[in-house]
């Protein structure tokens, strides 16, 4: 055993003690639940990152074929000379023939 003396107090390190207190512990615990609260934080904003992400996508995919669409029909009503916003249903074409 190491003794220390100091002004004729004498004391030893077996004595003193190494155990947590309940202070310690519960700010172990909230330290660690505030961690875990950040992360399911992030993993929700995430989520909805995702999805907000995912509309995007798909607006831009139809927005791209719609204009591939147009494209199309400009393109074939520009061959057969006819106006570009022309669009040509059944009858229009049995009452032209």
């Amino acid at each position: 055993m190491e003794y220390f003396y100091f002004k004729d107090f004498t004391f030893s390190l077996m004595n003193k003690k190494s155990a947590f207190t309940l202070i310690e512990i519960m700010i172990a615990i909230s330290v660690f639940a505030i961690g875990v609260l950040a992360v399911l934080r992030l993993i929700t904003q995430n989520l909805v990152t995702l999805e907000q992400t995912q509309a995007r996508t798909t607006a831009t995919f139809l927005a791209k074929e719609s204009m591939a669409l147009l494209y199309t029909m400009r393109d074939s009503n520009a061959q057969k000379l006819l106006p570009w916003d022309c669009v040509l249903r059944k009858s229009l074409l049995t009452d032209n023939l």
